[in-house]
């Protein structure tokens, strides 16, 4: 057979070739824009599983950040009652230990990023506690201060402030993670309620009770 009739076959043979049906390319067309949509959808799925574990993850950072806040703010509470007493007593300042200042690492980090995730309550409550955290952080410096003056009367003035503050924003800690509104103690309710040493919380109350005739009682 010569290149001519070999030609003339193959042309034939596509002549010859039954065409494809409507429904045959209506399952062609089908099949590319299935698989299409099946590969956008898992590319879908897996970014928003990625995204869901990402925002469970930085939930979780804030809410361990409270905690630690909390458990920090127990443990200076606890230094400065200390201190605090010492003062009233006139009593050597030696062995207390007090941080520079409580940190929110973790919140000022995600927070933002997740704060929609969190109920209104929640909000408003963490933005309390970082606004009262620097005041907590101030009066931590104040102590340190007053400390190396020599004053005892201010010192006790900075170690009530301390006291209260960080006794509210405790309290604070408390709702954020409940996501539930608590009752509102006063200072020496929250103190005996927390089990802190009694006589450091007797001591509390006779400074602030000082602190109320001007030092008139202490003479500090």
């Amino acid at each position: 057979m010569d290149i001519e009739n070999f030609q003339q076959c193959l042309s034939y043979i596509e002549y010859a070739r039954p065409a494809k049906n409507s429904l045959e390319k209506i399952i062609a067309v089908g099949g590319t824009l299935a698989g299409a949509a099946l590969g956008f959808a898992l590319n879908y799925f897996h970014a928003k599983s990625k995204e869901s574990r990402s925002t469970k993850n930085k939930l979780m950072c804030c809410d361990e950040d409270v905690h630690r806040i909390r458990a920090y703010l127990t443990m200076e509470i606890k230094e400065v009652l200390r201190l605090n007493s010492k003062l009233v007593n006139r009593k050597p300042l030696i062995d207390y230990r007090l941080q520079d200042s409580i940190s929110t690492l973790l919140i000022d980090e995600y927070f933002p990023e997740v704060a929609h995730k969190f109920s209104r309550n929640q909000r408003y409550w963490l933005q309390e506690l970082l606004n009262n955290l620097k005041i907590v952080n101030s009066m931590l410096s104040e102590i340190k201060e007053g400390k190396r003056i020599g004053k005892p009367y201010e010192m006790t003035l900075s170690c009530l402030s301390f006291i209260d503050s960080a006794a509210f924003s405790s309290y604070l800690c408390t709702m954020i993670l409940s996501n539930t509104v608590a009752p509102r103690l006063t200072t020496v309710e929250f103190l005996q309620a927390n089990e802190f040493d009694s006589s450091f919380v007797q001591d509390y109350s006779l400074a602030e009770s000082n602190a109320l005739h001007e030092n008139k009682e202490f003479c500090l």
